[in-house]
């Protein structure tokens, strides 16, 4: 009988069962629990700390959309993801390597985003910058979540925090302008992106929602082929 199948509580379960009708001998069955028990600690232990990462980053970006940055702490975020202050310091050493980490997760919601408007987009030269127009204007971007305002304000008390976010709008860039008929439409036009993001983000929202349609269908109309 093999127990390397299974969560840790059907191998007790296993365990009890196979010795109460003495299915196996009991010291070759302990080796084989203990031998399992070690390969499931090891198995599970690294998604325990992902996880637990994941609850932190989670907490914290609820605290700024909920009650805004200010009230960002690493007890703060502790509390509301339900772990000790040190389990939150393993993750993090500082309220900056946090303020890191929502940065990259906000960078991956952009780029799911707009690479699954990309995927809808016809295959033409400006298919990334269309991309990216849907994604400046849609309700769900970076652009409309406060904890686009919270890493700003935390940019400029650390300039190191800006590294992810250069990289990744290099990468944007690189996109846009390969291929394109013309790169400085292209760049143009992602500058404009870039200046309603700070339209949404800063809280000016100066445009209604008609406004941004037809703002949304002019920038469309320049990039086409």
């Amino acid at each position: 009988m093999s127990f390397m199948q299974g969560s840790h509580a059907s191998v007790c379960i296993q365990f009890l069962y196979a010795v109460h009708h003495n299915r196996l001998d009991g010291t070759v069955l302990i080796e084989q629990y203990i031998h399992f028990y070690g390969y499931l600690v090891k198995r599970e232990r690294p998604m325990a700390k992902a996880d637990t990462r994941d609850r932190i980053v989670d907490a914290a970006m609820t605290i700024v959309r909920e009650r805004g940055p200010a009230r960002l702490t690493l007890d703060e975020a502790a509390r509301v993801a339900n772990v000790s202050k040190g389990g939150v310091l393993y993750h993090f050493k500082s309220k900056d390597e946090l303020i890191r980490e929502m940065v990259h997760r906000m960078i991956d919601r952009c780029d799911t985003l707009s690479e699954s408007y990309f995927e809808e987009e016809e295959d033409n030269p400006y298919r990334w910058n269309r991309a990216m127009i849907h994604t400046a204007f849609d309700p769900r971007g970076p652009g409309n979540d406060p904890v686009g305002a919270a890493v700003l304000a935390a940019i400029t008390l650390n300039p190191d925090l800006m590294e992810p976010l250069r990289a990744k709008f290099l990468e944007w860039d690189s996109r846009i302008i390969e291929g394109s008929p013309d790169p400085d439409l292209a760049i143009l036009v992602d500058l404009a992106l870039n200046g309603l993001f700070l339209n949404r983000v800063t809280g000016l929202n100066r445009y209604d929602d008609a406004q941004l349609d037809r703002l949304k269908a002019k920038a469309l109309s320049l990039l086409t082929v």
